[in-house]
């Protein structure tokens, strides 16, 4: 089988609905736990656009929110006549602003947020249309909880959380930062790197430019290029490492993605997310490599 390669508005809390978290140092906060879909290559979390059930991406490493040409049609939703740049990995796109006009994520509620109008690589989840994603400009409004091996993710508002038990060197601070990413020290092959935490994008991707790998060795490497926001082909090889190290943990010949990225640093991805417990934590600009699952029931 074809193995693929894919890279891909605050909301305010219904009066009432919330919960805190007793596992965590979390005093007058409150969560909003979503299930995440079983199965799928990214996070995705149900949604109500306009009171119709549709399907959003969770993607860390979107600077911005999405909405699809398909649902802003199915949906009814109208353009503003504004429009900005997308800076997405491997091009820059003009795309313009849709307004919604109600928008619920469990029990949280939005009237009229705007979104980006472009297209993303799927198209549904679970027989539900995959309507758009949510970015960082939304996310960053929370202290925001992966928890992928229990299929389910959880938005904090109020104060920051401050999780116990957790070692100093799964505790990592990421740099202020005007798109919201969140970037993070990693080891690959024992050589210190930067990657952002991007759960948009399907492997953990090492630029060409970081990898280390000679073009001779990377020639012989499975090609599972993609394409890109602009519609142009985006080259992405498989390869083998021995190590990378995030935190504490280490995965050990482990094959991750190389693309020929215009980025200083690597992406995280999904794949490290699906087997970890992540919390970031965007208002003290710290992310934490959780050991046990923090939500209770």
């Amino acid at each position: 089988m074809k193995r693929t390669f894919c890279l891909i508005v605050l909301l305010m809390p219904l009066a009432g609905c919330a919960r805190s978290i007793p596992s965590y140092s979390c005093p007058n906060s409150s969560f909003e736990e979503l299930p995440v879909q079983p199965d799928t290559e990214f996070p995705v979390v149900q949604v109500r656009l306009n009171g119709h059930a549709a399907a959003m991406l969770v993607d860390t490493g979107a600077g911005r929110s999405v909405i699809t040409p398909q649902a802003a049609e199915e949906f009814g939703l109208a353009e503003t006549g504004q429009s900005l740049t997308m800076h997405a990995v491997g091009s820059d796109v003009a795309a313009p602003l849709v307004r919604v006009v109600t928008l619920q994520l469990g029990r949280l509620k939005a009237v009229e947020p705007t979104f980006l109008l472009a297209a993303i690589p799927v198209r549904s989840v679970g027989g539900l249309p995959v309507a758009g994603l949510f970015g960082t400009d939304f996310l960053s409004g929370y202290d925001v909880l992966f928890d992928l091996p229990h299929h389910r993710m959880a938005l904090i508002s109020g104060n920051a959380c401050i999780p116990d038990n957790v070692p100093p060197a799964d505790r990592m601070a990421f740099p202020a930062d005007p798109a919201a990413r969140v970037l993070l020290p990693i080891r690959l092959d024992d050589r210190p790197l930067m990657a952002v935490l991007d759960s948009g994008s399907n492997r953990t991707t090492i630029p060409v430019s970081l990898a280390g790998v000679q073009d001779a060795l990377l020639e012989k490497d499975e090609n599972v290029g993609t394409r890109g926001p602009d519609g142009l082909h985006l080259d992405a090889w498989l390869h083998r490492f021995g190590t990378i190290q995030v935190g504490t943990g280490i995965d050990r010949d482990i094959e991750l993605a190389i693309a020929p990225i215009r980025t200083p640093y690597a992406l995280l991805g999904a794949d490290f997310l699906r087997h970890r417990i992540v919390l970031i934590s965007y208002r003290r600009g710290m992310a934490y490599l959780l050991a046990e699952n923090p939500i209770t029931p």
